[in-house]
């Protein structure tokens, strides 16, 4: 097999897994509340709590356990990154879909983050496969399937519970997840090792956040990114509520769903606006000290007759 077909059937399933993991997650995180409040959480102020440190678990063992996978990553290869990541994925989803309580919700979300990242893995799989000239490339390519997920997952999520139910939505979730992670584990082929350049070596996880954070454009560029996604998440506790006491019950979740696919759109479109108009500056700037230099031999030409 060619390693062009090899990494076009690799492509394909890290697509798919990317697709299927935001997909699962964009389905929950709008209508958390709702859920929380079919959970046991149904006094207003205990579903904010519930629901935002159900939304924040995540985030705090991720950050915990982030680390020790790239670590372990190194050893076992980046193709049991992904699988590893699909599995646990799809196990917190099917722990979320069969809880009892917001208590063993939040310990799924707590699971989902300590055995996730399916982002940072097909994307780490992705660019040690792909060859030289088509990195760049596969990597917007696989970005693609995230943009997918976020517009699918609301609106999906929002039109299908008002029908089946968030916990049965969730549990297929679970299932399409896991068979991403077989599909992973029987066709994905470790990328061949690279040998490390001399002089590069690994600093620890401190100190490469110290020299970030010493670069204004870096810092201003994560104090921008953190309040964004500050902006997007903290609405997250009284978004679907104020829907629901403007429509009624009956098909808040819908509305919930088709306005949250609405706001991701837009998200994607101006993504792709911006990056077509930095493409275009970059060109622009390319050509100019070009014709600058055109103008300067021709004044010279000028000044010698």
């Amino acid at each position: 097999m060619s390693n062009t077909t090899s990494f076009a059937k690799s492509f394909r399933i890290l697509w798919a897994g990317q697709f299927f993991s935001t997909c699962s997650l964009t389905v929950i995180v709008p209508l958390l509340p709702f859920y929380m409040a079919e959970l046991g959480a149904t006094l207003p102020e205990e579903n904010r709590i519930w629901t935002g440190v159900a939304l924040a678990a995540p985030a705090v063992t991720m950050c915990l356990f982030s680390p020790l996978w790239g670590r372990y990553g190194d050893h076992v290869g980046k193709k049991w990154m992904v699988v590893r990541a699909l599995a646990g994925i799809s196990i917190s989803l099917l722990w979320m879909g069969l809880s009892s309580s917001p208590l063993a919700f939040v310990l799924a979300r707590l699971l989902q983050g300590a055995f996730g990242g399916v982002v940072d893995a097909a994307a780490a799989f992705a660019g040690a496969q792909a060859s030289e000239g088509t990195k760049g490339r596969a990597l917007g390519n696989l970005q693609s399937a995230t943009a997918a997920g976020s517009l699918a997952g609301p609106l999906i999520g929002g039109l299908l519970s008002d029908w089946f139910g968030l916990a049965t939505i969730i549990l297929w979730s679970a299932l399409f997840t896991a068979l991403c992670s077989v599909a992973a584990a029987l066709v994905l082929q470790e990328p061949a090792r690279r040998k490390s350049q001399k002089g590069h070596e690994k600093l620890p996880i401190a100190h490469a956040s110290r020299e970030m954070l010493r670069h204004p454009r870096l810092r201003n560029m994560l104090v921008a990114g953190m309040l964004a996604q500050f902006g997007v998440y903290g609405l997250v506790a009284i978004f679907a509520p104020h829907v629901e006491g403007l429509v009624g019950s009956a098909y808040a979740a819908s509305w919930v769903g088709v306005l949250q696919a609405v706001t991701w759109g837009g998200d994607v479109s101006c993504s792709a606006l911006v990056g077509a108009t930095q493409r275009q500056k970059a060109r622009r700037e390319k050509c100019v000290p070009g014709h600058a230099r055109l103008r300067t031999r021709y004044r010279a030409a000028n000044v010698a007759d």
